[in-house]
């Protein structure tokens, strides 16, 4: 795999681990972008179905993991839908009302409330918290 998109991953695919445990993820180096400046790859789930997730090699890295989380995450909420849980990662302040979303804090990915902005966790740490 291009270790530019491994590295965008790695922190993210970290958190999910930490998820449901019936979903999990295998990470296919499918490159189907067509594209040198985006490398991609395919998340795969246990029921076959799947999603592409690329980022751009000449974004800096925070962005690129924050781009990574956002593609992981709309894939992780239709898998976890699948077992009755649709909500990942978990605002830890609103928990039965929204997940938590990417952004981006001084360079770096961290997941936020979408309420209230506050950081929660960053990107790749979320099971520390636990």
């Amino acid at each position: 795999m291009d270790e530019i998109l491994d590295a965008a991953l790695s922190p993210v695919l970290r958190d999910l681990a930490g998820a449901d445990p019936t979903v999990r993820v295998r990470l296919r180096d499918e490159e189907w972008s067509g594209d040198p400046g985006r490398p991609a790859a395919m998340l795969r789930g246990p029921g076959g179905t799947g999603a592409g997730v690329a980022v751009f090699r000449d974004d800096p890295p925070g962005l690129r993991v924050a781009d990574a989380a956002e593609q992981v995450q709309e894939w992780a909420v239709k898998e976890l839908a699948a077992v009755g849980a649709s909500n990942w990662p978990v605002c830890p302040a609103h928990p039965g009302t929204h997940p938590l979303r990417a952004g981006l804090r001084a360079g770096q990915a961290w997941w936020e409330c979408p309420h209230t902005g506050d950081g929660v966790a960053v990107v790749g740490e979320l099971g520390d918290r636990r």
